[in-house]
């Protein structure tokens, strides 16, 4: 999400990675129990969608940035060639295995070592670089960003993952191009919301759910009380049923996203709220990644960046390629496996994601830029975060920070910090409750900045969940 002061405009850049054109519906073979054999969605060659990040920034910097493409390459070359230390979230996700971290690094020798001195026992790197990626990003200083889809590192680039089984072709890449599209928009009491239109879902399910609960008295309940956590939730998981019903790449189905925006269609979904009990469960889809990034960027002038990106799954496809340095994403694992869904696998479709990159106004002025990681929880995340901030009057660190929930599907998962006496009331009702350890990963990392005008300052924070760290230059 990119918004621009000087021509009042807001713009939303897609540069969310395709399916190979040799894709088909029916590549992934599913077991008896629907899900894919050898997670070949998720772990692998197959794994790997047409990459889209290199194209994305070099447009986005060419045609909105004040900085040369070049300039910034070579920050990233410096940086690369120095490594970077292994984060605790780093070391955390591969101690206790998540998105099956030690089998990639086990199976695909170049991940490891990267990453790891040893695989058994496994002793994780203090500082980790990738070998070769300083030399890729000298290129693309010398070359541009095209370089990586057209030339010697693209024809690099695939003949490696071609020995290795994966069906993306040269024709993949040099046809690949970012899209420039229509926020979608909405209001939460006095703030205008703008974010990020399909196939991300996260824009329309973050303005839905937060239409849904706008009809309550939320401040009047209390933060995090039982009734303020049955309603949220409640309206969360409507939200996600309706996420799972009508959301996909706009280039390939209809999107009524006029209808899912609209305070009429979230009245009638807020009808159907029982504030005794819990609402009829529905299925939605509970498969998508973490391995997500998200950056805010505000300055003086009253530009603002709100910008998610993601590999899916931690550690990606587990591929990482010697000669060329980058590590490839798994994006096939966001499709639907079985044919004939809204989501399913079709040749250069781009997958359904849960990123939520929004900026909110007020006065006409940019107010918030945020978004998060977490897969589906960005969306809760982001809503809460935004809820703390507007309904309940936090601060920036204290929204972000705050005790969270997460409703998807037949249970309320809560982070510890949430009072033992409202989880009770929860169960009393009817909601099956889990609980989480403070700050764990599974909550997602929400990064947040804000423009302060009566103070005339900006403020950042960062997720103490996550990775993450404010700045200001």
């Amino acid at each position: 999400m990119i918004h621009l002061s000087r021509s009042d405009e807001t713009v939303a850049l897609d540069y969310r990675e395709v399916a190979p054109k040799n894709a088909c519906p029916e590549m992934f073979q599913l077991d008896e129990r629907g899900e894919v054999k050898d997670k070949a969605n998720a772990i692998g060659p197959l794994a790997i969608a047409v990459p889209g990040v290199a194209s994305g920034i070099a447009t986005m910097v060419e045609r909105y940035g004040t900085m040369k493409l070049r300039g910034i390459c070579k920050f990233a070359r410096d940086q690369a060639a120095k490594g970077t230390l292994t984060s605790p979230a780093i070391r955390l996700i591969i101690r206790e295995n998540r998105d099956s971290s030690l089998q990639k690094f086990r199976r695909f020798k170049p991940t490891g070592e990267a990453f790891l001195k040893t695989t058994k026992p496994v002793q994780i790197r203090r500082t980790f670089s990738i070998p070769n990626l300083a030399r890729t990003l000298d290129t693309i200083v010398r070359e541009g960003m095209q370089s990586l889809h057209h030339g010697r590192l693209a024809n690099e680039i695939v003949t490696y993952l071609r020995s290795k089984g994966a069906i993306l072709k040269l024709e993949d890449l040099e046809d690949y191009s970012p899209k420039i599209r229509t926020p979608v928009t909405g209001t939460y009491r006095d703030v205008e919301i703008c974010s990020i239109p399909p196939p991300s879902s996260g824009g329309l399910a973050i303005i839905e759910t937060l239409n849904i609960v706008e009809g309550f008295d939320l401040s009047a309940m209390k933060h995090n009380s039982p009734e303020t956590i049955h309603t949220i939730a409640e309206a969360m998981k409507l939200g996600y049923v309706d996420r799972c019903t009508y959301i996909a790449d706009p280039d390939f189905v209809s999107v009524p996203t006029s209808k899912l925006c609209s305070k009429e269609h979230s009245d009638r979904l807020r009808s159907m709220i029982d504030q005794t009990s819990i609402g009829s469960d529905a299925f939605t889809d509970l498969s998508h990644g973490s391995n997500t990034s998200h950056l805010n960027v505000m300055d003086k002038e009253g530009n603002v960046v709100a910008l998610t990106e993601s590999i899916e799954c931690y550690f990606g496809s587990g591929i990482l390629i010697p000669e060329v340095g980058l590590l490839m994403n798994d994006e096939m694992h966001d499709f639907d496996p079985e044919p004939g869904r809204l989501n399913s696998v079709e040749p250069k479709k781009r997958p359904l994601s849960s990123m939520g990159p929004t900026i909110l106004f007020k006065d006409d002025r940019p107010y918030v830029a945020l978004g998060g990681a977490g897969g589906p929880r960005i969306i809760s995340s982001v809503v809460q975060t935004i809820l703390n901030i507007v309904e309940f009057g936090m601060t920036l660190d204290q929204a972000v920070a705050a005790p969270r929930f997460h409703c998807q599907r037949d249970k309320v998962t809560v982070e510890n910090g949430i009072r033992y006496n409202t989880l009770k009331a929860l169960m009393t009702i009817g909601h099956r409750i889990e609980t989480k350890p403070r700050n764990d990963l599974f909550f997602g990392g929400v990064q947040a900045a804000m423009s302060d005008s009566a103070q005339g300052v900006y403020l950042g924070t960062a997720d103490p969940r996550r990775d993450g760290i404010a700045l200001a230059f």
